[in-house]
């Protein structure tokens, strides 16, 4: 190099982007992501049946869980004062009484 500090790209093989790198900060300059072909009208609709139904399997399995959230909150709290009623160990001390 002349001492010029010209920028230069480099491309990504895993992804195809394109850096534009300056070599004396090596800072990233500009960052092009490669333009993706245009899909099919029946690509398209294959894409947002399959999200809608991924969609509605997803709020059936988060209805299913808030059915049973109460049950399952009153076991965990069931378990909880079993384990501290059986824990010989005093409660610790306040932060106000070790003065």
């Amino acid at each position: 190099m002349s001492g010029k500090t010209d920028s230069f790209e480099l491309h990504c093989p895993c992804c195809g982007a394109m850096l534009v790198v300056d070599p004396g900060t090596r800072a990233i300059l500009r960052h092009e992501t490669p333009r993706k072909p245009a899909a099919s009208f029946e690509e398209m609709l294959k894409d947002i049946d399959a999200g809608k139904k991924r969609r509605e399997s997803q709020l059936a399995r988060a209805m299913e869980e808030h059915q049973n959230r109460d049950e399952i909150l009153d076991k965990k709290f069931k378990e909880a004062m079993k384990k501290a009623e059986s824990d010989p160990a005093p409660p610790p001390k306040k932060p106000i009484d070790l003065d």
